[in-house]
Parts: structure tokens; sequence; C-alpha cells
């Protein structure tokens, strides 16, 4: 489950992108939210994911294969019902 902010708290980004960042944002990202949303639910800013997807091509790969999940499962999903 993603967590979410509380509406009374603004959030506090942090720079850097550790282990649970990264479960935060592959999670978000699987439940077909932008990578905004995501960034935004696991207190980072976007231009942080950027550079760090940049910078890290296992992260990026991870990301990718996390965007395309939703696509995925709707696929499966119709082929099962045909």
């Amino acid at each position: 489950m993603v967590p979410t902010p509380a509406s009374n708290q603004i959030a506090v980004l942090n720079p850097t992108i550790g282990e649970e960042q990264y479960a935060i944002i592959e999670e978000a990202l699987k439940l077909d939210s932008t990578i905004d949303e995501a960034c935004m639910l696991a207190g980072i800013s976007m231009s942080s994911y950027y550079k760090h997807r940049d910078k890290n091509p296992d992260f990026a790969r991870r990301m990718d294969i996390a965007r395309q999940y939703p696509k995925l499962v709707a696929r499966a999903a119709v082929q099962r019902r045909i």
C-alpha cells in the first residue's frame, strides 16, 4: 500500500533516494501513478528522481518495468476473457 501524506502537513523533500524511496516510487508507478505523484509520495523532488535515474541504470530499469506493469495487467485481463 502506498502511503499518503497527511493533508495538514507540508511535505519535506529528501534529496537522497534509498531503498525505502525506491519501494514507494516503484509501488506507486505499478498503481499507474505519475512520476510526479510517486515522487511526492516518496518525499523526493522530481529533479532528484531524474538525477538518480540518469546515474543509476538499475534504478532506471526498475522504474521502467514498474511503469509498464499496469499495461501488462490490463493486457493479461483482456487475454483471459478472449
